[in-house]
């Protein structure tokens, strides 16, 4: 599912191209301009992956990355309008800020994951030091063995996905696979994950459908988070459908 996500991702870049520094320069210039700010984003974006892949590995996602070094770029346009620069100097100085604060949202990521796993090292231990304990506590007292090992098996258990209790989508009848669907079909699904570039819903095919940002509501949203979350249950119409690729392209709007 997270290469899925990531494939994805790097197909809606293709289609974007990246900010000339004509371009950025024009654009600095117009800030705080929404559209300034979109295209700005959207002409990063690409940069933000290239960095983010330098850091990969070792069990960090890449999708988490590319989300922290995109919430960044958004930070650093949000200062730079606050604190322009004019002149020749305004595309250099941007881009040394981008850089710093990608580069620093990217470590902080890898930090956590190590953390993370440190983390995970300690509690095993722990359970293993519990397991002994409860072992020769349940000895002592005679009572309670069974009960006390349920508890250790439980501990040892790895964290549930909480989408795994999200609601699920209210199913047709007559739409259980992807052949099923047709073109313009208003289904309810449920919302199982939210990104930078738009939401995945789960309408019961086995296959979740992408809805692009910019099909999630009529209007402008700098982030999917603004108007919908992780289990929300939504009307969606299919746009599109491609079996051999396996992607299903989903929208919100005019339903």
């Amino acid at each position: 599912m997270e290469n899925q996500f990531y494939q994805m991702y790097l197909d809606e870049l293709s289609e974007i191209p990246e900010c000339t520094n004509e371009e950025m320069e024009a654009l600095l210039n117009s800030l705080p301009n929404e559209e300034a700010v979109k295209r700005l984003t959207e002409g990063s974006l690409a940069y933000v992956v290239r960095e983010a892949a330098k850091y990969a590995g070792n069990d960090v996602e890449i999708s988490d990355l590319v989300q922290e070094g995109n919430m960044a770029l958004l930070l650093v346009l949000k200062n730079y309008a606050s604190h322009p620069v004019v002149g020749d100097d305004a595309v250099s100085y941007f881009n040394q800020l981008r850089e710093r604060a990608v580069h620093m949202a990217m470590e902080a990521v890898t930090e956590e994951q190590k953390q993370s796993e440190q983390t995970a090292e300690k509690l095993t231990a722990s359970v293993n030091v519990l397991n002994v304990v409860m072992t020769k506590l349940a000895e002592e007292l005679g009572i309670g063995e069974i009960t006390l090992r349920d508890i250790v098996k439980e501990l040892e258990k790895p964290a549930r996905d909480p989408r795994d209790e999200m609601p699920k989508p209210i199913l047709r009848t007559d739409v259980l696979e992807m052949k099923d669907l047709k073109e313009g079909m208003v289904l309810k699904g449920t919302v199982r994950n939210v990104i930078d570039f738009g939401v995945f819903v789960d309408i019961g095919v086995h296959q979740d459908g992408l809805v692009h940002i910019s099909q999630i509501t009529d209007r402008y949203i700098k982030h999917p988070l603004e108007a919908v979350s992780v289990g929300d249950i939504v009307d969606v119409k299919v746009m599109s459908v491609d079996l051999k690729k396996k992607r299903i392209q989903l929208t919100m709007r005019g339903i």
